[in-house]
Order: C-alpha cells, then structure tokens, then sequence
C-alpha cells in the first residue's frame, strides 16, 4: 500500500479515484487467468460434489463490508453445501506455471506465494508482495464468512488450499492500515484533489513541450525553406 516510508503509492491512489483508465486486458496474464477460471472452477466443483450434498454455486461480484463500505472485495465464487455451509472461493491460473503441475512449480518456486508447512501441507504466504493471502482476508471479512479455498489451476491439474480467516491478523494489522489509508490518504484526495491537480499540471505541461517541440521544429524548417530558396536563387 506504501512506497518508501509513509508515502502511499500513488499509483495505488490514481487507481482507487480511476484518474488514470489502465487497459490490463491484453496482457498475456490477465489473460490466460480471465480465460481458463470458469475451467478451474469446473474442475474443483467435479471433486468437491463427490463428497459433499447439495451443492450451489453463486457469484457474488463485488461484496461490501458492513461497517466499512469502503472496503471492498470480489471473491470469484462462493460455494454452499447442505453439510458445510459456505465457502469463498478464489481461483488464480498462475501464466508462468501454467505447464507445470501446480505442486512442483510450489516445490521450484516458480509460485512462490504459497509455501510448505511444518507439517507438508500447502499453506499460502502471509504478507507476500502479491497480497493474495490478505486478499482472501478481505474477502472473508467483506462476506462475513470463517473459511475460504484457494484453487491454482495449471493445464496439468490443479491443487486446493483451505484457509481460515484469521480474525487477529484482520483486526490487528489489515483493518487498521486499510483505515488509515482511506481517513488519512482517500478522504483528503477527495476532499482536496490535490494528485488530480497535479496530474493535470503534468498533462498540461507535457502538452505545451510538445507544442514548443513542433513550434520549433516548424521554425527551423521554414528556415531551411529560406536557406534553400535563397541558395537557389543565387544559381
């Protein structure tokens, strides 16, 4: 959420006020994950209904947190069943590992946002620069639900993480950061639109170099003009 020190990333607040309308569509990860999630949802739904009664699937889209409306997420599905309740579910088809199998690219660290745990089981990394972990938290806090599972797809299987929301993390550490950042850094763009100032000031200025930029370079062909002409007219 920050930079260096307690300067937030000004990207980060570019995107959350949408001053800046970045097309991420065609890159080649967004991609392959927008193209084969339905896949991996599929797949997982196939082993989980094999053990499980009455299934139901819901995409939620954008969920709110109740006492914080601005904190929001959007858990790629959640899941019911008749002998577990819900579920939150967050699929990632990670481009680089995507002819592997998904416990070997763990194992080369090829995803290395998820890790082995003391006892060998896959556990997804905390405070990674990714942020997959406190974006499933958010998740769980914005649904109000305790569990969560995380699929990573690949063309070569797919491996299921269970994860739990970890109350003391989200209230101690997420929540008050998430706060802070949007009392302290959100509320004063808003109230000040200082960034779209000076993101205006930056187009205006970068308009009027190139302005000078082809004022110049007219001026100096026009003089080349002259200098031709002239040159010929003492032949």
């Amino acid at each position: 959420m920050t930079n260096s020190g307690n300067q937030p990333s000004r990207s980060l607040l570019c995107d959350i006020m949408m001053y800046k309308n970045k097309d991420i569509s065609t890159i080649p990860a967004i991609q392959w994950g927008l193209k084969h999630e339905a896949t991996a949802l599929s797949a997982y739904l196939k082993k989980f209904e094999e053990t499980h009664r009455t299934v139901e699937v819901v995409r939620p889209g954008l969920v709110t947190h109740r006492e914080y409306p601005y904190i929001r997420a959007s858990p790629d599905a959640i899941i019911s069943c008749d002998c577990h309740g819900c579920n939150i579910i967050e699929i990632k088809c990670p481009y680089k590992a995507r002819c592997m199998e998904p416990k070997q690219a763990v194992l080369e660290s090829k995803i290395d946002y998820v890790k082995i745990g003391i006892n060998g089981t896959l556990e997804l990394v905390c405070a990674h620069k990714y942020g997959y972990y406190e974006q499933v938290m958010t998740q769980l806090a914005c649904s109000e639900q305790k569990s969560a599972t995380l699929i990573i797809w690949t063309k070569l299987g797919f491996i299921d993480l269970p994860i739990q929301f970890d109350e003391q993390y989200w209230c101690k550490s997420m929540l008050p950061k998430l706060k802070q950042f949007f009392e302290t850094i959100v509320v004063t763009e808003i109230l000040t639109g200082h960034m779209k100032k000076q993101l205006d000031s930056n187009i205006s200025e970068n308009a009027d170099t190139v302005t000078n930029i082809d004022e110049t370079t007219e001026e100096k062909k026009e003089d080349l003009d002259d200098s031709l002409s002239n040159s010929s007219s003492g032949k």
